[in-house]
């Protein structure tokens, strides 16, 4: 019956848009509307978490992904977990920045207007695809629940709270599209400001949604990694990269009043780009455990939808007010095209295989190495530009103080070397560290100075700190596999690792085989129990592995496949400095928090 309701609440909060968009202009600037499809939404979405907790399995959606051992947590989990409900969580999140636009009084009533409507459409557009092609409230007939269950991997707290995190960070690209369509027709200095708010908000949520994936991905997939390069993961970096751009570049706008047609570009952009991602994730063209759908007529019907979008978007800026300076500094102007360098790379690498499947037939694959020998020598520009202007305004007239500078870098470059001169790293690695280095050292002292505690600061350190991690993290691993009998020990640097025994448990989830590997440090002994679970509902097998966490460094554990005559795969690898790509993450949030 609640999921009867959570249809119609969908359906309802469709035709509520319509009338948004097609009524007269002192009933769409009205915010009760607004409210109505946000209350709509909210009702639908709540409707379809209630129909995955009681376990409803008289909805597809529930009878597919969900059995009646699985915890109320992941239960609730699942709901967004699907293809269905994902989308369903993707109108909703649309709505709740309607809603905010609606009630925004920093603009003037022509643009909430203006803004409420294309709000409007875009949701008009989304809620009718996911009621038509991806309705999660179908029935069945089915009376007896067949025990489903969402795939173990994704059987995670970080991963249940990753997409709505993730959702978020993207959509905020629908305000920021929204508000640059409406600056075309005002050119008004508070619609910058509000999406200057928008972007901010959403790149930070971004980040940390990326972040928060990285590190499940490094707990729960048994690799090892933090990042594969994995199309998704791939895709996920340009609205991020995009949402960079917005927000450096209305800045500069914002001070200086220039640039404004660079400004246009990157917000249109942002928003396609997540729209983009949508399809790519939803077209079956790529294979990918953060895929969701296989069905590509539903990826032709969200690549329709991105091609009104490009139209409406050409269209509005042919139309547009054309008194804009679109004069730049140096300074920008290298940002912006370094950076865009780095989509197009990332864009290439991922979109060319799947392209090149379809154009040859033939399967190709462009793996880590490309995009690693690529972005060594970006990253030595990149953070030389952020040593150089990150601190400073971007003007024309804007310098550099060279003493400040040389002070910094023989103080890092000393310092540096005492701590890396007996590390193996390659000499340009070594560089960047030093940089990234003079980078923070730049900014905290900055900081200290001026007591200035603006995000960008904190968002210039935390990201360095994240960069400064992944850099170490990737050059100082450690790694022994063998095939072992419980009882044997063997060395990983300093670390004396002890087998001690094999043992199972059962539930009525999974059967586990986990393994005592006892860890001497010279100080304490540890103890680590990484396991194989094999779910007895689809004979799921998925590895677990422990980690063990000392400050900056992780010792990695992991059992694969053997047995009591071949001997047991192990595999334990040390990781140093790698909780700095998490520690960064950690002060970028609070950097947001405190502004």
């Amino acid at each position: 019956m609640i999921s009867t309701v959570g249809q119609y609440s969908l359906f309802l909060a469709i035709f509520v848009n319509v009338c948004i968009l097609l009524s007269p202009a002192f009933i769409s600037r009205s915010s009760r509307l607004p409210v109505l499809s946000f209350l709509l939404l909210t009702f639908s979405f709540f409707a379809l978490i209630y129909s995955h907790s009681i376990l409803d399995v008289s909805v597809i959606n529930v009878y597919k992904t969900v059995n009646r051992y699985l915890p109320l947590f992941y239960r609730v989990g699942s709901s967004w977990g699907n293809h269905e409900g994902s989308m369903l969580l993707w109108c909703y999140i649309i709505s709740l920045y309607q809603l905010y636009s609606a009630c925004n009084r920093g603009i003037s009533k022509t643009e909430v207007t203006y803004a409420n409507r294309v709000m409007s459409l875009i949701l008009i557009v989304f809620c009718t695809y996911t009621y038509i092609s991806s309705n999660p409230f179908l029935l069945t007939y089915n009376e007896l629940l067949d025990d489903k269950e969402l795939n173990p991997v994704l059987q995670d707290p970080v991963l249940i709270i990753h997409p709505p995190i993730i959702y978020v960070g993207y959509l905020g690209s629908t305000l920021i599209y929204t508000y640059t369509l409406c600056h075309f027709r005002t050119a008004s200095i508070s619609l910058l400001h509000s999406i200057k708010r928008v972007a901010v908000f959403s790149w930070t949520l971004l980040s940390i949604g990326i972040l928060l994936g990285s590190w499940w991905a490094y707990h729960e997939l048994g690799w090892g990694g933090w990042w594969f390069w994995d199309p998704v993961e791939n895709i996920s970096l340009l609205p991020w990269l995009f949402l960079l751009l917005v927000i450096h570049n209305v800045s500069y706008l914002i001070k200086f009043n220039r640039n404004i047609r660079a400004f246009y570009i990157f917000s249109i952009l942002t928003f396609l780009s997540s729209c983009y991602g949508t399809f790519f994730v939803r077209s079956g063209l790529i294979t990918s455990i953060h895929s969701f759908a296989s069905d590509n007529t539903r990826g032709i019907i969200i690549l329709a939808s991105l091609a009104l979008f490009i139209m409406i978007s050409l269209l509005s800026y042919l139309l547009r007010n054309r008194s804009e300076n679109n004069s730049s500094s140096y300074v920008i102007y290298l940002y912006n095209t370094l950076l865009t360098l780095l989509l197009f790379v990332i864009l290439l690498g991922t979109v060319f295989p799947s392209l090149y499947l379809y154009l040859i037939n033939k399967e190709i694959s462009i793996g880590a190495s490309f995009y690693n020998d690529i972005l060594v020598p970006w990253s030595l520009l990149f953070v030389t530009l952020i040593l150089l202007y990150g601190q400073r305004d971007w003007s024309t007239k804007s310098i550099v103080d060279v003493r400040y500078i040389t002070v910094i870098m023989v103080s890092t470059t000393i310092t540096a070397y005492a701590v890396l001169y007996h590390l193996t790293i390659n000499i340009i690695y070594q560089i960047l560290v030093i940089l990234i280095l003079a980078n923070i050292t730049s900014i905290i002292y900055y900081i200290i100075s001026n007591l200035s505690f603006r995000f960008r600061e904190f968002a210039h350190l935390g990201f360095s700190i994240s960069v400064l991690g992944m850099i170490l993290s990737s050059n100082l691993e450690y790694e022994v596999v063998i095939d072992a009998f419980p009882g044997e020990t063997f060395k990983l640097g300093d670390y004396l690792i002890i087998i001690k025994d094999i043992n199972v448990y059962q539930n009525n989830a999974y059967y586990s085989l986990y393994v005592n590997i006892l860890v001497d440090n010279g100080d304490s002994i540890i103890s680590s129990m990484p396991e194989k679970r094999l779910y007895l509902n689809n004979l799921n097998v998925i590895s677990k592995s422990v980690i063990q966490s000392n400050h900056l460094n992780d010792l990695y554990t992991l059992i694969g496949e053997g047995n009591d005559t071949d001997g047991w795969y192990f595999r334990v690898y040390l990781s140093e400095y790698i909780n700095l790509i998490w520690l960064g993450g950690i002060i970028l949030l609070i950097g947001y928090i405190i502004k």
